[in-house]
């Protein structure tokens, strides 16, 4: 019996659910294990290619979550508050990230409320 005559059969016979509860184990972890490694690839990008040079100005860039091609980074050190941050995000930051992690779509930032605490201030350029 052919593969169609097969499918036919079980269209007519409204069994369309292909997936038994093993199929979907195994289909939640391979959707697991990409985002594992888009986040480790997220993670190696910031800390190897965006951290050296926002350190210039005791800047920091962190980390915080990646879901459905959505990357939230925290503006830490004196990226918190920069006048530049959001232009230093995306241009510099959110092109690096997607040249290296394509699968990063957009990128969201928040500020570390903690930063002026710490004894950070916002960079700012000499004029």
């Amino acid at each position: 019996m052919s593969k169609d005559k097969i499918l036919k059969i079980l269209e007519d016979n409204k069994i369309t659910n292909f997936n038994t509860p093993a199929d979907q184990m195994i289909s939640e972890k391979v959707e697991e294990q990409p985002t594992d490694d888009i986040v480790k690839n997220i993670k190696w990008v910031l800390e190897k290619k965006v951290a050296p040079a926002v350190a210039q100005h005791d800047g920091k860039i962190e980390y915080i979550s990646f879901k459905e091609g959505v990357l939230k980074l925290l503006m830490a050190g004196s990226c918190s508050g920069c006048a530049m941050s959001k232009q230093t995000l995306q241009q510099g930051v959110e092109n690096i990230l997607k040249h290296y992690v394509p699968e990063v779509h957009t990128i969201q930032s928040e500020d570390d409320e903690t930063a002026k605490d710490q004894g950070y201030n916002p960079w700012m350029p000499l004029g």
